[in-house]
């Protein structure tokens, strides 16, 4: 019911004994006074643990929007909610073949000349082809080391930190919502986010070969596709990989049936030998996105460009020779490698520069829509001034809470009618207890007058220094909670009747 019902039944109800009297006389006037009753009318409320609204699913499916092939597990080897809210992504780069293209083409070419001739003459020149390989390939402490064909591509991953940050940042309903157009834009906010602490990692299983393998070369990311790009360089130098599949982690086994791994694999060396520690700094970097006019302006693509040369080692000339015949064999299965990126990824973060939110219930998808009386669009709130005197105060009370140790300021603002504000900006504490103040007759008289009365929370998150210390943690435990309510408490006198007004 809107409020003008409620304070007209109000009326009403007082002015019926006036009316009941014996003689059924008509007043020239009536007046009726009001004890206090308090109405209340939110301006919004919300709750929510930050694990919750960043959970492995939700950043899960921001990926998968972005078609990218990788998974995301939230990691918490302390299994306690003080930790940092952290992630393991793993991005697999792809399956390829340990190519052996050359000595494929050396041997094919010798026995081309060899078509139709004997199979003894035949076998006699593989095995002569062979043997020349063999004696090329070079001897480092008594094994041989026979280099494959390189590895490289330029991968585009399909993947796009900026969406993703951006489908965090929106407005959105409870059920996530699928009319973007109803949603304010907040993606700018992620431009003024920076990470810091990102571990990464490259792990290399391979399949059809026994034998150690390194894999020397480089790994890089960069944020566009042409050649013109600046990489960020991962590794430069020797991968030396697990030396069997089982032992590369298995995370989807090591995650919880909510996607959280509490194994600290990372750590484990011995049963996860990993095969190199890549550059963090250069993967955060790349994370934060390119400085543009002192903000981080994120990346809309992940291009992954790699160059791998194996490096087989082999204990004997048999191991050596089996390889190649193998190699030879097109029923053979074909030696491959699986090059695999993970990341470590802490919500640890610094803010460059302040971050401010015009409507703070509604970036957490609880804002008020339309007047905040609940008048209709357009009513001029003529109707509703002649109760101005019938109202005997408005307050705001209101309540947050800061479980992000952001440096949060607030302040409740007025809409403008007509080019004035209903009221002067009020601040509001971030302390987590529950504060409120009161409305003057002449506020009240505006906000009953004029409509649409629509007031927004707005808050400035400040921007933190370099200092390492001053970076903000993000624990799993964090929580955010915001509610208000404007209460309208009537009393005193209102004319209801008035024989002159009425032209009687």
């Amino acid at each position: 019911m809107k409020l003008h019902k409620k304070i007209g039944i109000a009326v009403i109800a007082a002015s019926v004994p006036l009316f009941s009297c014996s003689d059924l006389t008509v007043p020239e006037s009536v007046t009726v006074k009001s004890e206090g009753a308090k109405y209340g009318f939110p301006l919004g409320s919300t709750e929510f643990k930050i694990s919750e609204k960043f959970s492995a699913q939700k950043v899960q499916d921001a990926i998968n929007s972005s078609s990218a092939n990788l998974t995301v597990y939230e990691f918490n080897p302390e299994n306690s909610g003080d930790s940092i809210i952290e992630y393991i992504m793993e991005y697999q780069v792809e399956r390829k073949e340990i190519a052996t293209a050359s000595f494929k083409t050396t041997i094919q070419s010798a026995l081309g000349a060899l078509e139709g001739a004997p199979e003894a003459a035949v076998e006699a020149a593989k095995n002569a082809a062979i043997n020349d390989v063999i004696a090329a390939v070079p001897q480092t402490n008594g094994k041989y080391v026979y280099t494959a064909d390189r590895l490289s591509a330029t991968i585009d991953t399909g993947l796009n930190f900026k969406s993703i940050f951006d489908s965090f940042a929106s407005s959105d309903d409870e059920d996530g919502g699928s009319d973007s157009s109803e949603r304010t834009d907040y993606s700018d906010i992620f431009n003024k986010i920076g990470f810091t602490g990102v571990k990464a990692y490259a792990y290399i299983d391979k399949d059809g070969i026994d034998s150690d393998i390194k894999f020397i070369g480089r790994i890089d990311v960069k944020g566009s596709d042409t050649e013109a790009a600046t990489p960020y360089n991962l590794v430069d130098a020797t991968l030396t990989p697990v030396s069997a599949v089982d032992e590369t982690p298995d995370l989807a086994s090591l995650a919880d049936d909510n996607g959280v791994i509490s194994t600290d694999f990372v750590s484990d060396t011995e049963q996860y030998p990993m095969s190199a520690e890549l550059n963090g700094d250069n993967m955060t970097a790349f994370i934060n996105g390119e400085e543009v006019g002192g903000l981080y302006v994120k990346h809309e693509k992940v291009i992954i460009d790699y160059e791998l040369t194996p490096s087989i080692e082999f204990d004997n000339e048999d191991e050596v020779r089996a390889f190649l015949e193998a190699m030879l064999d097109e029923n053979a299965e074909n030696a491959t490698a699986t090059v695999s990126i993970i990341l470590r990824f802490p919500l640890k973060l610094k803010i460059i520069e302040d971050i401010v939110i015009d409507d703070l219930l509604d970036f957490a998808g609880s804002a008020q829509e339309g007047d905040l009386l609940n008048r209709d669009d357009g009513e001029d709130g003529s109707d509703f001034d002649e109760y101005s005197d019938f109202i005997e105060n408005i307050n705001c009370e209101y309540k947050f809470t800061n479980g992000m140790n952001l440096d949060f300021s607030a302040k409740i603002s007025s809409n403008t009618v007509d080019g004035e504000k209903f009221f002067e900006d009020k601040s509001i504490e971030f302390d987590g207890e529950e504060h409120s103040f009161s409305m003057d007759k002449s506020e009240i008289s505006k906000i009953m007058s004029k409509s649409p009365f629509t007031p927004a929370i707005s808050a400035t998150i400040s921007k933190t220094t370099s200092d390492e210390d001053d970076f903000i943690r993000i624990t799993r435990d964090a929580s955010f909670g915001a509610w208000a309510v404007f209460n309208l408490t009537t009393g005193g006198s209102a004319e209801v009747w008035n024989s002159e007004d009425s032209g009687e």
